[in-house]
């Protein structure tokens, strides 16, 4: 879980990812800083309860609205299996889990799954290499997403209300209610409405926490893009079609936006069993799963 993600532009040094405050204690909030992996539920699970295959599961409510949130991995070790750097692939670590190594995993997701990533750095560029493995004997479900939390202005020159979002998505999931950020069964379209990022424009002073569906591709990626245009910076996040939904999360009171791509909607795992097309991934015993990220600044 990278908490930095740095340019140096003459004597100023900006920083892209919000970090955590020096403490040894993050909990409950590891996934409010850096770049977090969500997996193997993105985002909530309603109640935490989730049945599959005529077996009911029960995760720990981890969030004030009574749901699980963000998944079993976000702030449990890893294990290192590779670090390098070259000229060609820039430098990078690769990090294994197993789920198998972690009794508490299990309890609440009993299913035996290796899932490895792999962070790069080269020429500007955050790259992020995800995989998971069905090492058992059944079935599993899964979600992947992350969580970046990017710095928002990206300098203290910039202004929120002028920054630009570009989003090409056609259509988002409607939710319960601003309390309960779990979507029914519907899905709206956006086009001419606040939430409509189709074509590159200004933020204003948007509150943002939204479950983007009907994403467009440029080939084999999607791109989303923020721009500064004070101080002329440009983030731009593409990611493999291995994602078919996209939060944006723009909050008020903190300086921050974060671009998440997801494989499926939140709680896709229940809506999946009202025959509700949500993206879950069911991998086969040994069957694999591949997603990638690449994140890039122009200064």
């Amino acid at each position: 879980n990278p908490y930095f993600y740095k340019f140096l532009t003459g004597e100023e040094t900006l920083h892209f990812l919000s970090e955590a405050p020096e403490t040894d204690d993050l909990s409950p909030g590891y996934f409010m800083y850096g770049y977090p992996l969500l997996f193997p539920f993105p985002n909530r699970v309603s109640q935490g309860r989730y049945s599959f295959e005529g077996e009911t599961h029960q995760l720990d409510i981890n969030w004030r609205d009574g749901n699980a949130i963000h998944g079993l991995i976000y702030n449990r070790p890893w294990n290192v299996i590779e670090t390098g750097a070259n000229d060609e692939k820039g430098a990078w670590v690769t990090a294994s889990f197993d789920t198998r190594d972690f009794p508490d995993v299990m309890r609440q997701y009993p299913f035996e799954c290796v899932v490895t990533a792999t962070y790069a750095l080269r020429r500007g560029e955050l790259a992020l290499t995800f995989e998971a493995q069905n090492v058992g004997n059944r079935n599993l479900p899964m979600g992947f997403g992350i969580h970046p939390w990017f710095s928002f202005p990206f300098t203290p020159k910039g202004e929120r209300a002028q920054c630009r979002l570009h989003l090409p998505a056609n259509a988002i999931w409607e939710l319960e209610s601003s309390t309960q950020l779990l979507p029914t069964k519907q899905i709206l379209p956006v086009e001419n409405t606040p939430l409509d990022f189709l074509q590159s424009r200004a933020l204003s002073e948007t509150f943002l926490d939204v479950v983007y569906t009907q994403l467009e591709f440029d080939g084999a990626w999607h791109h989303s893009q923020i721009e500064d245009p004070i101080s002329r910076v440009v983030l731009d996040m593409k990611s493999s079609s291995a994602f078919r939904e996209f939060v944006i999360y723009a909050p008020l009171d903190r300086d921050v936006i974060c671009l998440e791509p997801y494989s499926g909607t939140t709680n896709a795992i229940n809506l999946h069993r009202e025959n509700v097309d949500t993206g879950l991934v069911i991998l086969a015993p040994d069957q694999r799963w591949r997603s990638e990220i690449i994140t890039s600044v122009t200064i």
